[in-house]
């Protein structure tokens, strides 16, 4: 069990990981396609770590082959190209985050060693080469996500050490001028909890066989501030679909339910605009588009054009009778017209957009331990959905901080997003529902205290609305259902 791997995603292009449990390192390669022959059944190694002195470092070690991939991802999706530096900066400061806390998860897990004792001395190992986000597993000190060692142990709140010196090479702070995980737990006053690891049922899968699964991350909520308008000159695009999750904690692995299903929904509803209200609202636009602009004559002109035309309605004697019978009904709240007239006026009735609407999936899983080691992943899943989904109160406790939000992936049996089924924008957690007795009866294994059996019922609903933009432009891509 020496090379643990798994997949990620980054910029759109999924990439396989390749953890050594006995050297610490970790090295990026092209996933390679089922039934691929030739130069498609070779896969690229496109970046890796190694060790220089006490410094763990990151090194491209393909950046053609791995740029263009990017790109081709990023213009597929209707975004704009990085340079290579732009894909340099990227890298190491986005990239290399990611991939840190995913080795870190497969080397601080001691199941991924054949022994305790090996796990004990490859960690201490790792620790002392300041691998990033490594704990040592006596002292419980980490190395921080700059390979910096800790002074003091890390507490079961705690997800990261605190580092004083977190500086990058032109001098800012991590985090863009401000170390935010370090304001936030000032001012919560207690840390959120939660670590990059991942929890699987069920735990332990038949060698040979190859599953489809969904994977579910949590991430820390990162608000949208107040830039609404989409730029293509870089920042931060309001309607980039991942640009509300920040760092990445637990990652729950289920596999595949009997009943998967979406539905994608927009907002229309009737609306009326009768011949008084549409000869009001000219004027009201004339009004307002002249006074913007200061122009006397344009609002003397719009209250001519409205004079002229009540003026003119009330030249028939029909009409006349007409409006006079509306403005009065309208006066006392009762239908005179009708009474009056026998007539009504054309409402013109238009079935209008009103806007996008924001789509839920609920999922049940069924988790039934089979071993004491199953037993606690599923105690820790439940838990760590509790803990992510909840509310976060403030140090001064005048205000609520967001919870966690959630990713979702079908992941097909190649490690890639599923090409035959929905793709998801991050979630919110709307319900969390654990049943412990779904059989109708009290039960527990004798040996642990574990039930025999839980329910889980999850409601997740997006944070942001479906888009024609967020849907790839080649309708023949056979590795995109799009959301």
């Amino acid at each position: 069990m020496s090379v643990i791997k798994q997949t990620q995603t980054w910029k759109g292009v999924t990439v396989e990981q390749r953890v050594n449990t006995n050297t610490g390192q970790i090295e990026i390669w092209t996933p390679i396609k089922p039934g691929a022959v030739g130069i498609d059944a070779t896969a690229i190694k496109l970046a890796e770590t190694y060790q220089d002195g006490i410094t763990n470092k990151w090194r491209v070690t393909a950046p053609t082959p791995y740029k263009n991939l990017v790109n081709t991802s990023l213009k597929t999706s209707g975004q704009k190209e990085l340079t290579t530096k732009e894909f340099n900066e990227q890298f190491y400061g986005d990239a290399a985050q990611t991939f840190n806390n995913d080795r870190a998860a497969v080397l601080n897990n001691n199941s991924n060693y054949s022994t305790p004792q090996i796990a004990t001395k490859n960690r201490k190992g790792f620790f002392d080469a300041n691998t990033p986000l490594v704990i040592d597993p006596t002292t419980k000190r980490q190395v921080s996500s700059l390979g910096k060692k800790s002074s003091v142990a890390l507490t079961s709140q705690q997800t990261e050490p605190e580092d004083d010196n977190q500086v990058l090479k032109d001098g800012r702070l991590k985090d863009d001028t401000l170390d935010k995980r370090k304001l936030y737990a000032n001012e919560s006053g207690t840390a959120r909890g939660g670590k990059a690891v991942t929890y699987r049922y069920p735990k332990q899968v038949p060698q040979g066989f190859d599953f489809d699964f969904i994977k579910i991350t949590a991430h820390d909520y990162v608000a949208s501030g107040l830039d609404v308008i989409a730029s293509n000159k870089g920042g931060n695009n309001y309607f980039d679909a991942d640009k509300n999750l920040g760092k990445p904690y637990e990652t729950v692995i289920f596999p595949m339910q009997p009943q998967l299903s979406e539905t994608n929904a927009v907002n229309w509803s009737d609306d009326q605009l009768n011949p008084m209200q549409a000869m009001f609202g000219n004027a009201a636009m004339d009004l307002i588009n002249s006074g913007a602009s200061f122009d006397l004559k344009g609002i003397q002109s719009a209250f001519t054009d409205l004079f002229d035309k009540v003026k003119e309605g009330l030249q028939d004697g029909a009409t006349k009778r007409a409006i006079a019978a509306y403005f009065a009904g309208q006066a006392v709240g009762a239908n005179l017209q009708g009474r009056l007239t026998g007539e009504v006026i054309n409402p013109n009735l238009e079935l209008l957009f009103n806007g996008p609407n924001l789509r839920t999936f609920n999922f049940n899983f069924r988790l039934t331990p089979r071993t004491e080691d199953e037993s606690q992943e599923i105690r820790k899943i439940i838990r760590c959905f509790k803990r992510n989904m909840a509310v976060q109160r403030t140090q001064s406790n005048i205000f609520l901080r967001s919870p966690r939000l959630f990713k979702l992936v079908y992941i097909y049996k190649d490690g890639g997003q599923h090409p035959y089924l929905n793709k998801f924008k991050p979630c919110a957690m709307s319900n969390f529902q654990v049943n412990y007795t779904p059989d109708g009866s009290y039960a527990t294994f004798d040996k642990t205290g574990s039930l025999t059996a839980y329910d889980l019922t999850m409601s997740f609903s997006e944070v942001m609305p479906i888009y024609s933009n967020d849907f790839d432009k080649d309708d023949d891509n056979p590795r995109d259902m799009g959301f």
